[in-house]
């Protein structure tokens, strides 16, 4: 089978995608150069076909494969439900442009059925309150400073120039 090497050797490249399987099963999202999302989705898409079969062989190659016991728990318990009636097409990929350093492509790769997480609704009564708060501490230490401004003013020091620190070492 041909693979891309990544200008790796084949123990760092077969870490190196274990690291991503990993990630990309803990969070069901991940962003990379497009070549190792291609070989990502390629090795993505054998381990969950595998752990479809559900039986005590293909779990333990997959606890042996993940770097992680949650990420492989999470496929067994979260994942392998939702994927069930699906053969195949269990991620899918975006390209989002170059990399500002080196102008290689990224792409995102992710589930299939992957939903971001929604921020819950805040009440904008309280935000404004905050607000409203926040603007009062300011304005309060403001007051502060300038009291603390005021009472050193009262002292008076006296700054000499340069120019009349040489004049005085000259006169003498």
């Amino acid at each position: 089978m041909i693979t891309r090497k990544l200008k790796r050797n084949k123990d760092h490249r077969e870490l190196l995608f274990r690291n991503l399987l990993t990630s990309l099963l803990l969070y069901e999202r991940l962003e990379s150069t497009e070549s190792k999302v291609k070989e990502l989705k390629r090795v993505g898409e054998r381990i969950i076909s595998r752990a479809k079969k559900n039986d005590l062989a293909s779990r333990r190659r997959i606890f042996s494969y993940l770097l992680d016991d949650q990420a492989s728990k999470k496929l067994f318990n979260e994942i392998i439900p939702r994927v069930k009636e699906k053969n195949s097409g269990f991620f899918k990929t975006y390209r989002t442009g170059f990399r500002l350093g080196d102008n290689s492509s990224k792409m995102i790769i992710q589930m299939f059925d992957f939903k971001p997480i929604e921020k819950p609704e805040v009440d904008e009564e309280i935000v404004e309150d905050k607000k409203i708060a926040s603007k009062i501490s300011s304005k309060e230490k403001k007051i502060k400073k300038l009291t603390q401004d005021e009472n050193k003013s009262n002292i008076t020091t006296k700054i000499r120039s340069k120019k009349s620190t040489r004049n005085d070492k000259n006169d003498q």
